[in-house]
Parts: structure tokens; C-alpha cells; sequence
């Protein structure tokens, strides 16, 4: 009874086990598509789709890699139609006693969210992320208005690398709704996070 009773975790330990299989499970599940976006990424950039050794080795036997653009006009396309047209919600009313005034008071305090919180640099780099590597994200948080404060605010928040974000591989709508849990990696320093 004694070996047992060692060998149980706390509730604490318990949810750290978990956590870990979590994130060890996600990273292996994206493992295979953040490959094929860094080949993507390679393909748009300024070096283009050449891997190191094969460049090191064209350059041993003096022979060109050569990199024409033909991607970038396209997801430029995509992206600027985004500027020109950004996305935005639209409330509207339904049931329970709602008429044109409320979701017209909604709508106006949604959008003053969105102008607060940058809210279209968030989507645009989202679907820019998406459209060169095939998956991009932005996140909604609700954090203190002051650090004194007992309001609470909603925020957009950016992500200029999408790979800080693992979500649930298992789900199954397009918009990710039925998402169980996920991870935003964010580097912090030591002593801030010793800190904190």
C-alpha cells in the first residue's frame, strides 16, 4: 500500500501528465503539414525552393538555381482583395424580443471592438498565412481593461507565425468549433516568466 500510495499523482502532477500527452500528440499529429508549409514558405522566398545542399552542391559544380516568383502574385491577389474588402461580423436580430435597435447597438460596439483591437491586421494576416502556408490564425481574448481595473475588454489578437499555435487535430467543422483544447507558444524571457 505504501509503494502506491508513492507512486499516485497529485491532481497537479495528473494535469501536467495530461497537458504534455496533449502537446506531444498535436506537435506529431501538425508534424507533417508544418513540413510541407516550410516547403511552401521556401518556395516564396527570395532564394526559392532550393534546400541548402542542394545549393551548396549547384554552387560546388558552378551551375545556376535560378528562382522565378509565380506564387507571390497570387497570394498577393487574394490578400488585396482582403484589404479592399475586409471581413467584419454583421449582427442581426433573431428571437427573444430582438429588434433592428439592439443588433444595430451590437454591430456598432462590435466594430468599435474591432477598430480598438486592429482587428483587420489580424484577419489579413490570417489568411495571408493561409493562403502561403494553408493555415493561418488570429485569436479573440478578454483580458483587464487596467491592472487596476475590475472592467474587462475583448481584444483581437495577431499571430505572425501561425506555427505558435497547435489546435485539436481531431476536429471535425471547418471553423474548428468543436475543438476540444489548444496551444499558443509564445517565447518569453527567463526573467519575465520567473517573474510572472
Amino acid at each position: 500500500a505504501s509503494v502506491a500510495a508513492s507512486t499516485a499523482l497529485t491532481p497537479d502532477d495528473a494535469l501536467l501528465k495530461r497537458i504534455r500527452s496533449r502537446f506531444e500528440y498535436m506537435r506529431r499529429a501538425w508534424k507533417e503539414i508544418h513540413d510541407e508549409a516550410e516547403t511552401d514558405m521556401r518556395a516564396q522566398s527570395k532564394s526559392g525552393p532550393w534546400t541548402a545542399e542542394e545549393i551548396d552542391e549547384r554552387d560546388r559544380l558552378k551551375r545556376p538555381h535560378i528562382h522565378l516568383d509565380q506564387l507571390e502574385q497570387y497570394t498577393n491577389n487574394l490578400v488585396n482583395e482582403v484589404r479592399l474588402n475586409p471581413l467584419a461580423i454583421q449582427v442581426n436580430p433573431a428571437g427573444s424580443g430582438a429588434n433592428e435597435k439592439t443588433a444595430e447597438l451590437r454591430g456598432n460596439r462590435q466594430r468599435q471592438i474591432e477598430y480598438e483591437s486592429n482587428a483587420t491586421a489580424a484577419t489579413i494576416t490570417a489568411i495571408e498565412s493561409a493562403a502561403q502556408r494553408s493555415y493561418g490564425y488570429f485569436g479573440v481574448t478578454i483580458d483587464w481593461k487596467d491592472w487596476d481595473s475590475f472592467e474587462q475588454e475583448i481584444r483581437y489578437r495577431r499571430f505572425p507565425n501561425p506555427e505558435a499555435v497547435l489546435i485539436d487535430p481531431d476536429c471535425k467543422e471547418a471553423d474548428s468549433s468543436d475543438m476540444e483544447d489548444a496551444f499558443v507558444l509564445d517565447r518569453v524571457r527567463f526573467a519575465d516568466f520567473t517573474r510572472r
